[in-house]
C-alpha cells in the first residue's frame, strides 16, 4: 500500500503535526527521514524491514555499506540515517519536541530552499 492510499489523517507526517512525536512507531518517525519507498514497499515498511534487521538503537552507528544493503536503501539515504538518527529521548520535554519537530520538517524546509536557488539561479 502507497502511503497516498492511506487516509490523510492516518499518514506519519500528518499525525506527526496533529498529534506529536509520542503517537509515531520509530519505523513512522524513520519514515519521516526517508521520505520515500520503493516500486513495492511504502517508506513504512521500508523502515520496519531497516528496523526489524538491525534494531532501532544501532541503525547511527551501522556503515554507509551496511546501511546501503538493505532494499530500498541507496547512498543518500543511507547518509540520511546517519545524519539524523531516529531517537526517542526520554521524556515528553520541549528540547525532544524540538527536535523530532525538525526531523519532521526537514522535507519542507529542504524544498524551500532549493525553490529558492532555482529562483536566485533566474534572476
Amino acid at each position: 500500500m502507497r502511503i497516498k492510499d492511506i487516509s490523510p489523517e492516518n499518514r506519519p507526517r500528518e499525525r506527526f503535526f496533529r498529534e506529536g512525536a509520542s503517537v509515531l512507531s520509530d519505523a513512522e518517525l524513520l519514515a519521516l527521514i526517508l521520505q520515500k519507498g520503493t516500486k513495492e514497499e511504502n517508506v513504512v515498511d521500508v523502515s520496519n524491514r531497516l528496523i526489524a534487521k538491525y534494531g532501532v538503537d544501532k541503525l547511527s552507528s551501522l556503515s554507509l555499506v551496511e546501511l546501503m544493503s538493505v532494499k530500498g536503501i541507496g547512498m543518500a539515504k543511507a547518509m540520511q540515517i546517519k545524519n539524523q538518527p531516529v531517537r526517542r529521548r526520554g521524556g515528553t520535554g520541549r528540547d525532544s519536541q524540538l527536535i523530532l519537530f525538525f526531523i519532521a520538517a526537514y522535507p519542507f524546509f529542504q524544498f524551500i530552499i532549493f525553490s529558492h536557488k532555482k529562483l536566485y539561479r533566474r534572476l
